[in-house]
């Protein structure tokens, strides 16, 4: 139990150790974007698929977006860690969201493109609408039909707990640690959600 504390100092310390991020940004400045610039960029889709999107700004761990939707070809998404919070800016559409997915496509990072959302509500969406979607909740956005949906997105990275470390994952730290720890301490410094340097997760498209 001598050790406990210098194991607790070591993974608080972590951050210190984390000097280069993943995909380090600088801050931003002053930016404007007129409407029809927008609206330029989202209308024409990316590979691939049938709708469009342009990005303000790309940090690691939050970004902003702009899609533009149309009324078929939008997948089901579900992004583990990331939260999306959304404002409905022109057209109208519906957000389909919850439930489970059948047959999903994930990539490495977890993040999830395509098959079948069972079980799910849904939402009319209207210009000035707010939506906030937390880090994995199904959704699929739709236009109306025959219409559009363009909407801005603010991607926050999710600071999710995960569990706690067993001592067979500390190898590192050649340390010996009694399991489950009994000081509220070191719980706490093995329970605080890593560093933004250690936490290997795509961005997610809105």
């Amino acid at each position: 139990m001598r050790n406990l504390p210098i194991a607790a100092a070591l993974l608080l310390a972590t951050p210190a150790l984390c000097q280069t991020p993943l995909r380090g940004t600088p801050p931003d400045g002053f930016k404007f974007m007129a409407r029809g610039e927008i609206d330029k960029l989202t209308s024409k889709p990316e590979p691939g698929r049938v709708y469009g999107a342009t990005f303000a700004n790309d940090h690691e761990n939050y970004y902003v977006e702009f899609v533009k939707r149309q009324d078929h070809g939008n997948m089901v998404e579900q992004h583990p860690h990331w939260i999306d919070q959304i404002t409905i800016l022109a057209g109208e559409g519906v957000l389909t969201y919850g439930g489970t997915i059948q047959n999903p496509n994930v990539a490495p990072t977890g993040e999830v493109r395509g098959g079948t959302q069972v079980g799910a509500k849904t939402q009319g969406l209207h210009p000035g609408d707010f939506v906030l979607i937390p880090a994995g909740l199904p959704h699929t956005f739709n236009a109306a039909p025959g219409k559009t949906i363009t909407y801005v997105v603010y991607k926050a990275r999710s600071q999710f707990q995960p569990p706690p470390i067993p001592p067979s994952h500390l190898p590192v730290l050649g340390v010996r640690l009694a399991w489950p720890p009994t000081s509220p301490f070191a719980s706490q410094a093995l329970l605080r959600p890593p560093p933004p340097c250690l936490r290997y997760a795509q961005k997610g498209e809105g």
